[in-house]
């Protein structure tokens, strides 16, 4: 069981320190405000937190084709109802600290509370490496190719204005991906210098005007209208001696989320032998991040949790929606120098 006791100078409750925690969501919170981390249904929560690792979802492929005129001569015949299924596999990761390098680094204090938040911070960033992960995978799947948009350079040479992302680019892959549900999309995910770019071209807003005076304001990130976390993991790759930035424009509902089973998710020990005694802290928590529309070939994994790598393979994953039914588009651009 977790060990009660001191840690830092403070004494630590594994279950109180888990619910200061959950209180600092693991995932950030701008994608769940914007809907495009959503809930797994009740009976895939249930399983992720019970003894399943995978699941599988079944569902019904959309109503399609025309309506039959009811004027009392065509019959009515009914269509077969067809299904297919998409399959999920939960993550699961873990980190430790030591006393002197934790402690008194991160929290500055022996605050159960603040300490617990830097953990509930460093589980949120790499949830987030994960998911541009699995983003990356996605980029590579062939049959959802028409949802990747390459605007980079492609031999070597100076970067043009129709390599890096605009407006006038990215409205016309919104049209083309979703068609007339192109409201769906809610949010930005870009590398920090695509980000400047969109400012330098003055497209993007980075700064409150508020009685003459220049606020900068962290949450007033916007490009479009939709909100930006700019996150420079995963969002970069290089070639023909450019830089080429993947930027992720994501919709209502792509993700669904589950907590995995943690038995013990946070826990303390001491070593009484090295350098005199040092005090430690272990965290491990697990989640499933899984993109609607996808099959995720799970007989590729290595093992019982994937790897960032392996969601990152896009071998590894299968379209299985209507790509129209997919509220995702990857940008690869360059920037101007």
């Amino acid at each position: 069981m977790s060990r009660n006791g001191t840690f830092g100078g403070f004494y630590f409750d594994p279950d109180v320190f888990a619910g200061y925690v959950s209180e600092r969501d693991p995932i950030n919170p701008q994608l769940i405000k914007s809907g495009v981390i959503t809930p797994a249904p009740a009976d895939v929560a249930g399983a992720i937190a019970g003894k399943n690792n995978v699941v599988t979802i079944p569902f019904y492929v959309p109503f399609d084709g025309d309506a039959l005129n009811y004027d009392g001569i065509l019959d009515n015949v009914p269509v077969t109802l067809s299904g297919k299924k998409m399959t999920g596999m939960a993550y699961r990761r873990m980190k430790a600290w030591k006393e002197q390098d934790f402690t008194h680094e991160l929290t500055g204090a022996n605050d159960l509370a603040n300490m617990a938040r830097k953990v509930g911070d460093y589980e949120a960033k790499e949830n987030q490496k994960t998911l541009l992960s699995i983003f990356k995978g996605l980029e590579g799947v062939a049959e959802f190719s028409d949802h990747v948009v390459d605007k980079s350079i492609q031999s070597a040479g100076d970067v043009e204005d129709t390599n890096r992302l605009t407006p006038d680019v990215a409205i016309q892959a919104m049209q083309e991906a979703l068609g007339d549900h192109l409201g769906e999309f809610q949010l930005w995910f870009m590398h920090s210098a695509v980000y400047t770019d969109l400012v330098r071209q003055g497209f993007a807003q980075d700064v409150l005007i508020k009685e003459g005076t220049q606020d900068q304001n962290p949450f007033a990130r916007y490009f479009l209208g939709k909100p930006v976390i700019v996150d420079d993991t995963m969002t970069s790759s290089t070639a023909n001696g450019k830089v080429k930035y993947h930027t992720y424009l994501c919709g209502t509902g792509l993700i669904m989320t589950a907590p995995a089973r943690i038995d013990t998710p946070y826990y303390v020990d001491y070593d009484p032998e090295t350098t005199g005694g040092v005090q430690k802290l272990y965290a491990k928590w697990g989640r499933l991040l899984h993109p609607y529309g996808f099959n995720l070939k799970v007989n590729n994994i290595v093992a019982e949790s994937p790897t960032n790598a392996e969601f990152a393979e896009s071998a590894n994953w299968e379209l299985v929606y209507d790509g129209k039914n997919v509220p995702l588009i990857a940008f690869i651009t360059n920037v101007a120098s």
